[in-house]
């Protein structure tokens, strides 16, 4: 026998492996040892690191050789035969060693396990065998498993099998989201996610997500990232704790998508209760279909699913409602459905009425998004009739043409739906005839409160406003009239101003881009009226009456609505922004403004208003401790700037001018970000987008009225 045999290593041995082997670490288990190959014994240094397991000769000159170097996730078994000897199975090898005691290197090995596999199922651990029986396995102690339940041991030790640089950032972002006490996994929020040069690998994370227990949702949004799906199709294939799947906005590939697919499928475990991959547009039908083939196995209900703008054609529509018709569980728990911006057609509304019309599908269904889609709405809501869905919160149907048949059939949904909140039926081409359908319909529903109703881009004219003012004189549960661009000219505004003299419900109108410019003596009497109504209306919150700054505009006209603002109106939020309406007006605005202590927000960009205006509102926040928004005019600003004799002056006196502003409306804020106090009702980002002007568009970008509308009619 080698006298080499069963000795520790000298210090030059050890310095060697902590050199080549542990990166400078202590080994946790490391001696001389027997190995047996065939019939032959040769003498090994191993060594047992944290992650690692090497076999180590030397040569006939002296030299020290690796000759094995197997990571112990690829550690299949221990079998140990009896009390002197183990055969460690790795993927593509094995090592037999002889060693007196050589319990205690197992008992290193399991040791080492232990840290890097907490949450791990038995199946993913090796496989320990020991005889005799009666030797049995002792008692490991109780580890800390450090933050997300172990995540962070579990991802180094990945990384070291995949040979991938840890990311510090990641790392931190982990501690930082356990100590938000959140069980949200919002990769994209991870400092060093997008970077170009030399990014986060991905590949570790994915595989410490396979059987990680902490965290209940993976996130990623508006990050491309074409292999992303495929890359965390590998993670759903085993894990069994996350319920929500966000992949928004990366541009996945269908392939990925279909693998996501399967791997739900065969995961008969899997959690996965939520599903958002919108603005995939590679998606396609390849994609939809491999998706549905996964949901339809799903032993558990989906609870929403958001496919919108993912590319998908009635065919892979079709395919999906199929599945979630067939699908034993997966369909009788949905409670929001958006599939807006892809083509459904008459084959895919077909899948969907049948999908509906189930009653045991979708019973508890709140939201539907078909925005755009091109379906027979006639079809699908007289399925979720006959399937007695009474539900429903939320309707968004816009850009899908509603006749009269549709009309019927959503107004029968509006009649018997007792928790309404949103319809939106915005660029349908409807007609007012339809319109007075619907809208008589929701108002004769007494179970609802506070709906909220866009009809914008539709082209209703001066009949149609009369048929919604007829039904808003009366109504005591619309809350809000989102009415963009519906060529209501002023005799059909008139009718609506009107209205509101009788109304007690409206919390928020919506008029923008209805205001044609033309006779001033006209326009000037429609707002003194539209005054009248803000003046004593007890409800109205919020109130929008933008122009395009060119044929639909107010102009100075807007006089007697913001002299109206003196009087002290309930209005909490006015936009007024593209109306020309120049100094003068502004400056009155802001006269009124000083003893006003309801409006909290304010938008007036392109209105031609100068220095003059803008420091006439600085001088209004000494005295006006309420307004609280009021964001930077930058049209109006760049336009000022460029008729400047000397612009870089005129610049850093506006820039030192606007911070004053700004300074005293966080002020007024108390330093916070300024929150609308009506939130109960919140309306998508694409139910109030219209087909208007640049200008029109540019606006709602920067209005938090726009993204969403909000009301509480308790509360205020």
């Amino acid at each position: 026998m080698s006298k080499k045999r069963s000795q520790d290593p000298t210090d030059g041995e050890l310095n060697y492996v902590k050199a080549e082997c542990t990166e400078g670490e202590t080994p946790l288990w490391i001696k001389w040892v027997t190995k047996k190959k065939r019939d032959k014994e040769q003498d090994r240094l191993i060594v047992v690191s944290a992650h690692r397991i090497f076999s180590i000769k030397k040569t006939l000159t002296g030299k020290k050789k690796v000759m094995r170097n197997g990571h112990l996730y690829d550690l299949k078994a221990i079998n140990s035969p009896d009390v002197d000897r183990a055969v460690l199975q790795f993927k593509l090898f094995e090592i037999d060693v002889t060693e007196p005691g050589i319990t205690d290197m197992i008992t290193q090995i399991r040791l080492a396990l232990q840290k890097i596999t907490v949450g791990f199922p038995q199946y993913a651990l090796p496989e320990i065998n020991m005889l005799p029986p009666e030797r049995g396995l002792s008692n490991l102690p109780e580890i800390d498993a450090g933050p997300a339940y172990g995540m962070i041991p579990t991802y180094v030790a990945y990384c070291d099998l995949h040979k991938s640089e840890q990311s510090p950032e990641f790392i931190k972002f982990i501690k930082d989201t356990v100590t938000q006490k959140s069980t949200d996994l919002k990769l994209h929020y991870c400092p060093g996610i997008d970077r170009k040069e030399n990014p986060i690998d991905l590949i570790p994370i994915r595989a410490a997500l396979r059987h990680n227990t902490y965290f209940c949702s993976f996130q990623w949004k508006n990050i491309p990232r074409k292999d992303l799906a495929m890359l965390i199709s590998d993670s759903l294939t085993h894990n069994v704790t996350l319920d929500k799947l966000v992949l928004s906005g990366c541009d996945s590939e269908a392939d990925g998508i279909a693998a996501i697919g399967s791997a739900l499928k065969k995961n008969i475990h899997n959690r996965i209760s939520y599903i958002d991959f919108s603005n995939s547009s590679s998606m396609k039908d390849k994609g939809c279909i491999g998706l549905a083939d996964g949901l339809m196995s799903f032993n558990h209900g989906l609870n929403s699913l958001n496919l919108a703008l993912c590319g998908i054609g009635n065919k892979g529509i079709s395919q999906l409602m199929q599945s979630l018709s067939l699908g034993r569980e997966v369909g009788k728990t949905m409670t929001e459905l958006d599939i807006s911006h892809n083509s459904v057609g008459v084959q895919g509304s077909s899948q969907l009425g049948v999908f509906f019309s189930q009653e045991l599908c979708a019973n508890g269904l709140r939201s539907l998004r078909m925005e755009n889609t091109g379906a027979d709405l006639t079809v699908v809501c007289k399925a979720i009739a006959l399937g007695k869905i009474c539900s429903l919160e939320e309707l968004q149907f816009s850009k899908n043409k509603i006749d009269s048949q549709a009309g019927q059939a959503i107004s029968i949904l509006a009649e018997t739906n007792p928790y309404l909140k949103m319809v939106n039926l915005s660029h349908c081409e409807i007609q007012h005839g339809t319109t007075m359908s619907i809208l008589s319909s929701i108002s004769s529903n007494t179970s609802i409160q506070d709906v909220c109703i866009n009809l914008s881009g539709n082209e209703l004219g001066i009949q149609g406003a009369q048929s919604i003012a007829s039904i808003l004189a009366g109504s005591s549960n619309i809350g809000a009239l989102i009415l963009v661009d519906c060529k209501f000219k002023k005799e059909g505004l008139q009718h609506l101003v009107e209205s509101l003299a009788t109304n007690t419900s409206l919390k928020c109108l919506d008029l923008s881009l209805n205001f044609n410019s033309g006779k001033v003596e006209r326009m000037n009497k429609l707002m003194q009226s539209l005054a009248a109504a803000v003046s004593s209306h007890p409800t109205l919150y919020h109130l929008a009456v933008q122009g395009d700054g060119n044929k639909k505009m107010i102009g100075d006209s807007l006089t007697a609505l913001v002299n109206c603002l003196s009087l002290n109106p309930v209005l909490n939020e006015l936009d007024i922004t593209g109306n020309k309406m120049g100094d003068t007006v502004a400056v009155s605005l802001c006269d009124n403004l000083e003893k006003n202590t309801n409006l909290k927000c304010l938008y007036w960009d392109r209105n031609n208003v100068t220095i003059s205006g803008w420091q006439a509102l600085k001088n209004l926040l000494n005295a006006n401790q309420n307004l609280q928004l009021c964001p930077l005019p930058k049209h109006d600003q760049d336009k000022a700037i460029n008729a400047a004799k000397n612009k870089e002056i005129f610049k850093e006196r506006l820039a030192e001018l606007f911070k004053e502003i700004e300074e005293a409306l966080k002020k007024n804020r108390n330093g916070t970000d300024y929150v609308s106090p009506w939130q109960s009702l919140k309306v998508s980002k694409t139910s109030l987008q219209v087909e208007g002007s640049d200008n029109y568009r540019m606006s709602m970008a920067v209005s938090p009225l726009r993204p969403q509308v909000f009301f509480n009619l308790k509360s205020t």
